[in-house]
């Protein structure tokens, strides 16, 4: 081997090694057991190179934006070098056991989170504008889906809503475009305006027997949706509740069938709505 041949075979050593500490470095485990000390134990190196982590132990605001600077927002909303894509919080404990609104507000390089089975809410605009969220994992503690919490997200297939869950709030699903299907439990009571309103992707959804009110606008232009049924449960469907919906051709309400029936007549029908 010659000499010029020795130096180029070391440099492609030399740039894999390189290659494979960085990839080495891109996914972490670490346990907080103090609230506030994360950033003591992750290194400024480690900081935004992270794709991968996994937090057990106690969480506070202080750790949130050390996350959401790692995820591509500081806490003002300005773009940072992070790298997060993935985020598990199984093992972790947040404060007042929330995901509290804001608390990742537009974090677009998320890709998938954990949510902690302690938490029993998630908050006003907790993921608003995540639109590279395509997996979420929610705890079986929560018991609401607050406003906007998931508004905006276009990456999201698909999301199970679990069982304890009572209410999905106003917009909390909005422009969801890329949502092809949902799992509603036999727990929710209500559905509030515009939760699923432009979820162009849905084909359709079975509304369970624990339903009795659905807000005005709750599926306004869900144009995708092709068939729905509504139980007995329902007392009350708000105005405009799936205006717009130009994919309907069944609709199940109790024990009646409409099948095939113009939007225009739907709409008077059921919303007493003319639309435009």
């Amino acid at each position: 081997m010659t000499k010029k041949d020795f130096f180029k075979f070391l440099a492609v050593i030399t740039g894999l090694l390189l290659q494979f500490n960085v990839s080495a470095q891109t996914s972490k485990t670490v346990h907080v057991a103090t609230a506030g000390t994360l950033s003591s134990l992750i290194s400024a190196n480690e900081k935004f190179e992270i794709t991968d982590l996994t937090l057990t132990g106690n969480l506070n605001g202080t750790d949130i934006r050390f996350i959401r600077e790692m995820a591509g927002r500081d806490s003002g909303g300005g773009t940072t070098s992070g790298q997060l894509e993935n985020l598990n919080l199984a093992g972790a404990n947040t404060v007042n056991n929330t995901i509290s609104e804001y608390m990742f507000h537009q974090c677009t390089k998320l890709k998938s989170i954990t949510i902690p089975n302690s938490v029993t809410s998630i908050g006003w605009r907790a993921f608003y504008g995540c639109t590279g969220l395509t997996s979420i994992t929610i705890g079986n503690s929560v018991t609401s889906i607050e406003a906007d919490a998931f508004s905006g997200c276009t990456g999201l297939t698909s999301i199970a809503i679990p069982n304890g869950v009572t209410l999905i709030g106003s917009s909390a699903f909005y422009g969801c475009t890329g949502l092809t299907s949902i799992t509603i439990p036999n727990s929710v009571t209500e559905i509030g305006s515009d939760a699923f309103g432009y979820c162009t992707g849905l084909t359709s959804i079975a509304i369970p027997n624990s339903v009795a009110l659905i807000r005005g606008n709750a599926f306004y232009r869900c144009s995708g949706l092709t068939s729905i049924t509504i139980p007995n449960s329902v007392t009350e469907i708000g105005s405009s509740a799936f205006y717009g919906c130009t994919g309907l051709t069944s609709i199940t309400i109790g024990n009646v069938l409409l099948l095939e029936i113009g939007l225009i007549i739907l709409d008077i029908l059921l919303f007493g709505v003319v639309p435009d």
